[in-house]
């Protein structure tokens, strides 16, 4: 098992897998953002974010992932803020390993807010007859296709208008899976 670990330990910091990875991350004007974001991702993935944390997992599943599970978004945010706070003390070089092991821990608290938002969508009556709404759980469109609808989509954000056959039905379980809907305005036939 260790013969295992030490391969997939060297292919990940082979020099040019490492300048694969790395290259990808372009935009104009943002260079310097840019170049950021690229330390950051190098220190989780080939330094001592690696090292520490990884145990071979994908970042979306290392322990910081279960922690926030179990006490909330604050602790990602705490260990920012604490390395933030560190680096204030800190000669240069250590210092900016902290701020960038805050990005890598800011990241991971949006991707455990996204991952939060997905798995609990905002709830609608199941069929409020004041207000019309009636919560969806995926399938064919249950409406004409040329019917106006006003949807509620599972990324919680507010409400969306337009014919049925512009909206997702089915549930492919990301942000723009329609959770609620109501006819707003009946197709005309003839």
């Amino acid at each position: 098992m260790l013969a295992k670990l030490n391969e997939v330990h060297e292919a990940y910091l082979s020099k040019e897998r490492v300048h694969q990875d790395m290259v990808a991350l372009r935009a104009v004007g943002y260079e310097s953002l840019a170049a950021v974001l690229k330390e950051a991702l190098f220190q989780a993935a080939h330094g001592k974010g690696a090292e520490r944390h990884a145990q071979g997992a994908p970042f979306d599943e290392q322990p910081m992932q279960q922690l926030v599970d179990l006490y909330g978004m604050g602790f990602a945010l705490g260990q920012a803020a604490k390395k933030m706070q560190e680096s204030q003390r800190l000669p240069h070089d250590r210092a900016r390993a902290e701020l960038l092991g805050a990005i890598n821990y800011i990241a991971g608290a949006v991707i455990a807010m996204d991952r939060q938002k997905v798995e609990k969508p905002p709830s609608v009556a199941a069929n409020d007859s004041e207000i019309g709404w009636f919560s969806w759980g995926g399938g064919e469109c249950p409406v004409q296709h040329n019917d106006v609808v006003e949807v509620r989509l599972r990324d919680g954000d507010g409400s969306h208008t337009g014919k049925a056959s512009f909206f997702d039905w089915k549930h492919d379980h990301d942000l723009a899976d329609v959770v609620a809907y109501r006819v707003t305005r009946k197709a005309t036939h003839g």
